[in-house]
């Protein structure tokens, strides 16, 4: 029997090596093809990507550059519609300085939004500057009379000149120049203009706006640290605008800068871009990708000017933009991948050496622990079936304990369902905040009080939703819930809109197991609708004590004019009597004249008592407006403080308007008492102006017959001014920033009403510190209408009628006796009412006409009248009244009353109203 041998050690070895070998060099080889692969398809990309790149880093630079002119135009026709609707460019008035100021300032306001807008300028069409807007490093400011220049002979003077309205001529870009020179540093600028049209389509100017291009010019840069691409602009003649070196740059701005173009320094190139525009060339020096781009056709907006030819030169004018990618740089990309190929060559032999010996050395131990697994396994069998035996025994415990405890948490989770279903559908807020001032838990109320989600609350401090203001209140009742004391409270909060809700807090305070403050328990309520409602409850109530006390004044006032009136009527009357008794030439006549005026006054200072209580018509009458205005000025100087200064201007005193005088007094002294407030404190000058002007300057007509020229009154002060956001609210009804004492909120509103009565128009202009104006435009009647007047020798018209006349005022029934009896009347008269209808009973055919008062004891003239026209019908009744509060229409007519007269009455309105009281007249 033959016993085998054991393999050597050496013997081994040498078969494991070569079973490596046959796995390893097939794989090896394999994977070799696949780097080989890899590496051409990576070259073949990097190439690629680097030319696309290329021209996508043009293409960007261009839709960047167009992207950025486009608002410049826009800009520029706003401003041109500005200056062209100012008049400032047209004939030399005295109110040209003012348009100026006035373009001036709000090319200022302009310019501070618009930092890259180096100058804006109005230039008149002789070429000198008429208005000039410097920049200043962020604070524009406008250019001194002694600083603005003549540009007649600079070439976009002379360019923009020469095109039609609406046109626009945007200028080369170029450097900037100033006084001959170029300005240092360097400012690349250009200049984008358009003609100014007057009203009569003469062109009389224009407005450029300079165009800070270096934020443009910042994109195309020399290659950065890093990158092997550079990005240039160039001009249409090949100059260098951007992206070369500094001293390569605006060539054609300097005299020794000729030969400093792309077609000098790179010939073949500069030769295919004139070929075909857009494209790329791989030279020795690199990788060229070139567009050209024409700004006045392909920025938006540009061309959509009126006519299609106002653009300047839309093809002559052209970029160049141009990128540069050093071949150098192409070169070293191939040779990395180059070397990422060799080196992941080797990496993956050694790899593959590394796991072929791996799996060599497995297999042998493999061998040895089959062996050493198979004694074990008997062993191993016996321990399972004891193991087996004790873990059966543990999970029958075990279940039992997990059986129970699912008990326990289904439990749980139902109290716990049941109590969150109970919060979450609360009306109130819930919240818990924990010892560090965080919210640890809030319900869906809470949240939808403050507009957040839970996740956006919960976990954030307390303060974050807080109203600043209220911060040291939640803090202070905090301390005191740690010291045990817990009250309600309010508390205001800020919404996630930024508005505010008012809160009611009902807190209470939580501790831990060691008896610690670990945090606070409130429940809270919305309040803000009720606090609103309190606040809406507080105002009606002010007002409805407002409007009781208005109506007791109103009483007053009928009682006094009532009072006023029947002794104005003797002194008017007999002053016309003495009038018409006088010669023409009569000394006395220089005496006479000045009680008409005088008494006039006082009719109006009724007139103005009544429509302060409410009381007066609105009937609108040709008016002068200079007396109204000048009035109400001699009452203020009275009244305000001796620090505000009232400087009046009455120019139009022949000025007649449409108006009621009640209505424009008190149009006169509300814009007064305001800026009057206004200054109150500080003191200042009330300006108050009436001038004739031609037009309101206000929007397009809507038809041809709104009237030409006005009657401007303007109301300015130097208070504080009225803030921006207020500006567009002043006139609506109730809305007021005075103290709840000195202002409710109507005065101006009514002031709108009246003014747009008299179809006029109001205005306004505030700055903060710099005052507040208000501009009140009355159309002017014509010069036929205004000149209509009563002729004071006109014949008044007469009667031969039988007038009963009756009133209770002695002097009264004396006056009005004779200036009936002039006119021819024959006039019976009682001072009785029951004596003149005891009168009219015996004979009611007697009499023609009754002319009664209002008020009179035991029997008014409404029940008198209605007592005459009851025996009869046909009868005339005309009625005199000093206070016609108590009168409505119905109860007129009901009495038969066919007119109704306010004393005093003139002479001439009574006869006029005695015939129009008779048929056939």
């Amino acid at each position: 029997m033959t016993s085998i041998r054991p393999s050597s050690p050496a013997k081994e070895q040498s078969q494991a090596i070569k079973k490596t070998l046959l796995i390893i060099l097939p794989i090896f080889l394999l994977v070799l093809g696949c780097i080989a692969t890899v590496y051409w398809f990576e070259l073949r990309n990097h190439q690629r990507a680097v030319l696309e790149n290329e021209k996508a880093s043009v293409l960007l630079a261009k839709q960047i550059t167009l992207r950025a002119l486009a608002p410049v135009i826009a800009d520029l026709r706003f401003l041109a519609s500005e200056v062209a609707s100012s008049g400032v460019l047209g004939p030399e008035t005295t109110m040209l300085a003012k348009i100026r100021s006035d373009m001036e300032a709000r090319f200022i306001n302009f310019s501070s939004a618009h930092s890259d807008y180096d100058q804006i300028r109005i230039i008149d069409r002789a070429g000198m500057e008429v208005v000039r807007i410097n920049q200043n490093n962020g604070a524009p400011m406008a250019v001194a009379d002694r600083e603005r220049q003549a540009k007649k002979h600079r070439y976009y003077f002379a360019e923009t000149m020469r095109l039609t309205k609406g046109g626009i001529y945007v200028s080369p870009l170029d450097l900037n120049i100033e006084h001959n020179q170029l300005e240092t540093p360097r400012k690349p600028m250009i200049r984008f203009a358009t003609p100014i049209y007057s009203r009569q389509e003469v062109k009389s100017g224009m407005v450029i706006i300079n165009y800070t291009a270096q934020h443009l010019l910042n994109q195309f840069s020399p290659a950065s640290k890093g990158s092997d691409s550079q990005l240039m602009l160039l001009n249409a003649d090949g100059y260098w605008l951007k992206g070369a070196t500094p001293e390569d740059e605006w060539g054609f701005m300097y005299p020794n800068g000729q030969n400093l173009t792309l077609g000098r320094r790179y010939p073949e190139l500069w030769a295919r871009i004139n070929t075909v525009k857009h494209g790329q060339m791989v030279t020795d020096q690199g990788i060229f990708t070139f567009g050209t781009i024409y700004p006045l056709e392909e920025c938006p907006g540009c061309a959509t000017t009126p006519k299609p030819n106002q653009l300047s030169d839309t093809r002559d004018y052209s970029w160049i933009i141009v990128s540069q990618h050093a071949s150098i740089g192409f070169r070293q990309g191939q040779n990395r991948f180059f070397m990422k190929a060799v080196l992941a060559s080797v990496v993956a032999f050694l790899v593959l050496v590394f796991l072929s010996f791996r799996l060599t050395v497995s297999d042998f131990h493999r061998r040895s622990s089959e062996a050493r697994l198979r004694r074990s396994k008997a062993t191993l069998a016996q321990a399972v079936v004891a193991k087996t035996s004790e873990l059966q025994s543990s999970n029958r415990a075990l279940r039992t304990q997990i059986d129970e405890r699912l008990k326990v948490e289904t439990a749980l989770r139902e109290s716990e369902e049941k109590y969150r279903t109970l919060i979450e559908t609360m009306r109130e807020g819930i919240c818990l905040i924990n010892g560090n001032g965080r919210f640890a838990f809030v319900n869906r109320q809470f949240c939808a009080m403050l507009g957040y989600s839970q996740e956006e609350i919960v976990g954030h401090e307390y303060r974050e939703f807080l109203d600043p203001v209220n911060l040291k209140k939640l803090n202070r009742e905090r301390e005191k819930r740690m010291a045990g004391e817990a009250e309600p409270y309010d508390l205001k909060w800020i919404k996630k809109n930024g508005k505010p809700v008012l809160t009611y807090i009902s807190p209470a305070a939580l501790y831990d197991t060691g008896g610690e403050f670990s945090g606070s328990f409130a429940v809270v309520t919305d309040i803000t609708e009720q606090k609103t409602l309190d606040k809406e409850k507080a105002g009606l109530e002010m007002q409805l004590r407002q409007a009781q006390k208005m109506e007791a004044i109103g009483v007053l006032a009928g009682g006094i004019a009532h009072d006023f009136n029947n002794i104005l009527m003797p002194i008017i009357g007999y002053a016309e009597l003495i009038r018409e008794l006088l010669p023409d030439d009569h000394d006395a006549w220089g005496y006479i004249h000045p009680i008409l005026e005088a008494s006039r006054r006082a009719k109006e200072l009724v007139a103005q008592i009544l429509s302060f209580s409410r009381q007066s018509n609105d009937e609108l009458k040709p008016t002068p407006i200079a007396p109204l205005v000048a009035e109400p000025l001699k009452l203020l100087k009275a009244s305000i403080p001796s620090n505000i200064e009232i400087e009046p201007d009455i120019d139009a005193k022949d000025a007649m308007i449409m108006a009621n005088p009640v209505q424009i007094h008190q149009v006169v002294m509300n814009l007064c008492t305001n800026a009057y407030h206004a200054m109150e404190n500080t003191g200042g000058k009330l300006s108050v102006s009436l001038k004739k002007v031609e037009s309101s300057h206000s929007r397009e007509r809507a038809s041809d017959r709104q009237p030409d020229r006005f009657a401007c009154l303007t109301i300015s002060d130097t208070g504080p001014g009225i803030k921006p956001e207020y500006l567009s609210r002043i006139f609506e009804p109730y809305f007021t920033t005075k103290e709840q004492s000195k202002g409710t909120g109507l005065g101006l509103s009514v002031v709108h009403g009246i003014v747009n009565a008299c179809n006029g128009e109001i205005r306004v202009e505030s700055h903060q510190g710099k005052g507040t104006t208000f501009y009140v435009f009355l159309p002017l009647l014509s010069s036929e209408a205004a000149g209509k007047s009563d002729d004071q020798h006109k014949i008044l018209p007469g009667g031969a009628e039988n007038i009963l006349l009756v009133d209770d005022e002695a002097p009264i029934v004396q006056l009005e006796k004779r200036v009936l009896e002039r006119l021819g009347y024959t006039v019976t008269t009682r001072m009785s009412s029951v004596d003149a209808l005891e009168i009219f009973r015996i004979d009611p055919y007697r009499f023609d006409l009754v002319i009664t008062d209002l008020t009179m004891p035991n029997l008014t003239g409404i029940d008198l009248a209605k007592a005459m026209t009851d025996i009869r019908p046909d009868l005339p009744v005309l009625m005199l009244t000093g206070f016609s509060e108590q009168l409505n229409r119905r109860m007129v007519e009901n009495a038969g009353i066919r007119r109704v007269l306010m004393k005093p009455v003139l002479a001439k309105d009574l006869a006029a109203a005695i015939r129009s009281v008779f048929p056939g007249e």
